[in-house]
């Protein structure tokens, strides 16, 4: 992807800045780690919906009674 010689010209380059600087370039590369958490936590919600919307066709399909939407908020 990058030319070895550009990326170690970018690590000298990153070293003769001051930390605090360092630490703030630091921090943005580490960045993407925190949306993979995120994502995982996003797909756990859209399978819970996905098998709640599921569980409704079955019910609708079998003639199964569910809860209403009410006495499902007020477990909440």
């Amino acid at each position: 992807m990058f030319k070895e010689n550009a990326t170690q010209k970018l690590i000298e380059y990153i070293q003769t800045l001051p930390k605090e600087e360092r630490k703030i370039i630091a921090e943005n590369i580490l960045e993407p780690k925190k949306e993979k958490k995120a994502s995982g936590k996003k797909k756990k919600v859209l399978s819970d919906i996905k098998e709640g919307l599921f569980e409704i066709k079955e019910a609708k399909r079998t003639g199964k009674k569910l809860k209403t939407l009410s006495a499902f908020l007020n477990e909440i």
